[in-house]
C-alpha cells in the first residue's frame, strides 16, 4: 500500500515493510541525492507521501521515531476475538510511540503522550460499560488462553466453545454470548528491563487479560492453582490498566530497552 502522511497530526498510516524502511531512515538516512531520477526504491513511497523531505524524515513524525529509537518500556497488545486478531504495539518514552494494526495489513503510527497510553488501550479495546456479572471464580487452561489469541480462527473458535461448556453454569449470560460469537479476548503486556543488579537479558513487567463480552467483562488471574477467570468489572479493569506503566521504582537510572521494531506476528 502507499503509505498516507498527515503533517499536521504526525500520523502515518503505513505497512510493515514501510514502517521497517522509515525506522531505518531515521536511524541511517540515505546521503542526499542517492535516489535516481526515477525513484523506484523503497523509500520512494515515503518520498511520495512526504514523510521523507530531501532525504530526511519530517519532523512531525521525529518524536514518535525517537521513541522507537530509544525506548524505557515497550507495549504489546493483542486483541482477538471471532473476527480476527489485531497486534498493537507501542514504545514508552519521554514522548511516547503507538503502532495500532487496523486489521487489513495496514498500520497508524503516532506519537502519544506517555500518559494517555492507558486511555489508548482502552480504545483499541473498545473497554466500555458492561453489565457487571455476578461474583465466581473458574479454571481455565494455558491452552484455551493461547487458542483464544492464535492467529487462525479454528483454534480461536475451539477454544471458545471450551468457554462455554465450562462457564455456563456460572455465568449463563456470557456464556451465550461467547457461544454467539460476541466475545473480545485481549492482553496486554508492558514490559521494561530490571533495576540493575539483575541479569543483563531479565526484564520485569506487568500484564492483563480481559475476555470481553456484552454480558460482562472477565479477567483473567493467576494463582498457586493456575490461571482462574474472575468476573470484573469495567471501572476495575480500567484501574488495573491504569497502573500498568512503570514507574519510577520500576526502572533502573540510564536502562534502555534495546530497539525492536518488527511487526511481530506471534
Amino acid at each position: 500500500m502507499n503509505p498516507v502522511f498527515d503533517p499536521a497530526s504526525g500520523r502515518i498510516r503505513l505497512d510493515a515493510t514501510t514502517f521497517e524502511t522509515l525506522c531505518r531512515e531515521f536511524d541511517s538516512p540515505s546521503p542526499p541525492g542517492s535516489a535516481p531520477a526515477s525513484d523506484v526504491t523503497p523509500l520512494a513511497p515515503l518520498r511520495t507521501s512526504g514523510a521523507l523531505v530531501d532525504g530526511v524524515v519530517h519532523e512531525a513524525l521525529r518524536p514518535a521515531l525517537a521513541a522507537v529509537q530509544r525506548p524505557i518500556a515497550m507495549v504489546h497488545l493483542v486483541v482477538a476475538g471471532a473476527a480476527g486478531r489485531q497486534l498493537h504495539q507501542g514504545w514508552l518514552s519521554v514522548v511516547s510511540a503507538v503502532l495500532a494494526d487496523l486489521g487489513d495489513g495496514s498500520y497508524d503510527f503516532a506519537a502519544v503522550g506517555t500518559e494517555f497510553v492507558p486511555t489508548l488501550v482502552a480504545r483499541l479495546t473498545r473497554l466500555g460499560l458492561r453489565p457487571h456479572l455476578p461474583a465466581g471464580r473458574v479454571p481455565v487452561t494455558e491452552a484455551v488462553l493461547d487458542g483464544l489469541a492464535a492467529h487462525k480462527a479454528a483454534p480461536r473458535a475451539a477454544a471458545a466453545q471450551a468457554l462455554v461448556s465450562t462457564t455456563a453454569s456460572v455465568w449463563p449470560a456470557w456464556s451465550a454470548a461467547v457461544s454467539a460469537g460476541d466475545w473480545r479476548f485481549w492482553v496486554v503486556d508492558v514490559t521494561w528491563p530490571e533495576r540493575a543488579g539483575g541479569a543483563a537479558s531479565a526484564s520485569s513487567g506487568r500484564r492483563l487479560a480481559v475476555l470481553d463480552t456484552s454480558a460482562g467483562l472477565l479477567r483473567v488471574d493467576v494463582d498457586d492453582s493456575g490461571p482462574m477467570l474472575v468476573a470484573v468489572t469495567p471501572t476495575e479493569v480500567w484501574r488495573l490498566l491504569s497502573g500498568m506503566l512503570p514507574g519510577d521504582d520500576d526502572l533502573s537510572p540510564g536502562l534502555l530497552v534495546q530497539p525492536d521494531r518488527a511487526v511481530s506476528r506471534t
